[in-house]
């Protein structure tokens, strides 16, 4: 702990503040997936693939987790990996979007409490990837039609990439989706 006093302070004003700096720890809560109506208990940040519900989910989750800081401070969030996007909400307030490498972001933390939510969004390749056997007439998942970040003509053109047999051969295991690896809160 450091004191802090200024030469404009009167004597009974010299009250010692507390000043944040190093790593903060995070307690992780839940990963929940509105998309189905799904909530894990976690305790730290996970790859869903991890969870069989999960090996072929291609979305939105988000995880719930919880800092405590000694004083009002800025500060960086730091997490390891993430696929394919994570918006981060600090206290219910947009920070931003982290998805390329350095997985930074800079945050302001209140004194006390504060609530972080990570809402990562995944490639369409895992869903994609579940539906083996489908031929371009076939129906897709309903995830294929309504896809927000493709137009149709990008969506058609991956509904006849995947439904070529060695791409299908190729991606024989889900790819790793959410954030997963060490989070961090960082103060300078």
């Amino acid at each position: 702990m450091f004191v802090l006093f200024s030469p404009a302070l009167k004597a009974d004003e010299s009250a010692p503040q507390r000043v944040c700096s190093g790593i903060l720890p995070v307690t992780f809560e839940r990963l929940d997936i509105p998309e189905r109506g799904l909530s894990f208990p976690i305790r730290r940040a996970v790859d869903w693939t991890e969870f069989a519900e999960l090996r072929d989910f291609s979305g939105v989750g988000v995880y719930h987790m919880r800092v405590t800081a000694p004083c009002d401070t800025d500060a960086v969030l730091a997490i390891a990996h993430v696929s394919c996007a994570a918006q981060v909400y600090v206290n219910g307030r947009d920070c931003g979007v982290l998805w390329t490498h350095p997985l930074r972001l800079p945050i302001t933390l209140k004194k006390g409490e504060n609530e972080i939510e990570l809402h990562a969004h995944s490639t369409l390749i895992n869903e994609m990837r579940a539906a083996r056997g489908h031929d371009e007439t076939d129906v897709w998942p309903d995830s294929l039609a309504s896809w927000p970040y493709y137009g149709k003509i990008i969506n058609d053109e991956l509904r006849q990439r995947m439904n070529i047999r060695r791409e299908h051969e190729e991606q024989k295991e889900p790819v790793a989706s959410g954030v997963w690896g060490e989070v961090r809160i960082l103060v300078p």
